[in-house]
């Protein structure tokens, strides 16, 4: 039996619209495959999370109570170093941060908790901005610019869930932020991935005469170290008079 022309186009619009339902379907499975990807969370940020309100504080505790002890410290050394675990610094951010510093966080951010890596920090925060709800994921390489006082964050990698998400459109986000809040923030780039060069002021803290000076920050698994050196600094009015010339204070009497 031979084809008609009209029979040929029927078939062609049976398969274009086959196709068309196939791209429909295809579509609505990736949506709905970014949708639960975007829902997945970390496992070291869920168990971060999980950890019970009384043992956050205590780890909280025991971060405070270390930077006091750091504090009392470089009042009698010269030289200073201090670890902080992440489970003590989550124990903060879970039970002190928003309680003492509760403007910090702008309002679609959330529950911040953090992991530290060989070099590397990951950071991970609740989400919420209209109907859209994640979780965000930054991995980021830090380290102290030598000499410079000056910590240098490059943002390698950026996740909503398990979604890579572009860096470049957040980036401006993130420098608007920092415009606004007057934050002396510099960025530069690594081979395409941004670096935020952010002054600790260290400089700037003083524990009565002594200077504080930052000298190296380690990033391991697990841990956070900081060690650096406290200096001596002779406050204004203190300083010695300077001898004066012999007969300087006979003369001055003639005077």
């Amino acid at each position: 039996m031979t084809t008609t022309p009209r029979h040929r186009i029927f078939y062609w619009l049976k398969w274009l619209a086959l196709a068309g339902v196939l791209v429909v379907l295809l579509s609505v499975i990736a949506l709905i495959w970014l949708f639960q990807a975007s829902q997945q969370v970390p496992e070291f940020y869920s168990r971060a999370i999980e950890i019970a309100p009384e043992r956050a504080a205590e780890a909280g505790d025991r971060l405070e109570r270390a930077v006091l002890e750091l504090h009392n410290e470089v009042i009698h050394e010269d030289r200073f170093q201090m670890t902080f675990t992440d489970e003590e610094v989550n124990g903060w951010l879970a039970s002190d941060l928003i309680e003492k510093f509760p403007e910090r966080l702008p309002p679609s951010v959330r529950d911040p908790r953090v992991a530290f890596e060989e070099g590397a920090a990951i950071i991970a925060f609740r989400y919420e901005e209209g109907n859209a709800k994640t979780i965000v994921t930054v991995r980021a390489d830090i380290h102290l610019l030598e000499d410079e006082d000056v910590l240098s964050v490059t943002l390698r990698a950026l996740h909503a869930g398990t979604v890579p998400i572009p860096i470049g459109p957040v980036l401006e986000n993130l420098k608007r932020e920092a415009e606004q809040r007057r934050l002396p923030i510099r960025w530069e780039d690594d081979r395409g991935s941004p670096v935020a060069l952010i002054p600790l002021r260290l400089g700037d803290q003083w524990v009565k005469d002594r200077q504080l000076i930052l000298e190296n920050i380690y990033l391991e698994p697990g841990k956070l170290t900081i060690a650096g050196r406290a200096v001596e600094v002779p406050q204004p009015g203190n300083e010695e008079p300077a001898d004066e010339e012999p007969g300087a204070e006979n003369r001055s009497r003639q005077e």
